[in-house]
């Protein structure tokens, strides 16, 4: 095995062990009530409200 695939193994197992615990305290959270709330974020224009652009509006004549 050459030091690149240990390096590709040890990040795998890495965030394969992460994520496992991760999934873990969520249920934990959630058992007890303290989930976070998800939070919307509306921060890009488009979504926020009505969108008057007509791209085609003021075209050559």
């Amino acid at each position: 095995m050459e030091t690149k695939d240990i390096i590709i193994f040890a990040v795998a197992l890495t965030a394969a062990l992460g994520y496992r615990l991760y999934k873990e305290y969520r249920k934990k959270q959630e058992k007890a009530g303290q989930a976070p709330a998800k939070k919307e974020d509306n921060s890009f224009s488009s979504q926020s409200g009505a969108d008057d652009y007509e791209p085609y509006s003021g075209g050559r004549k």
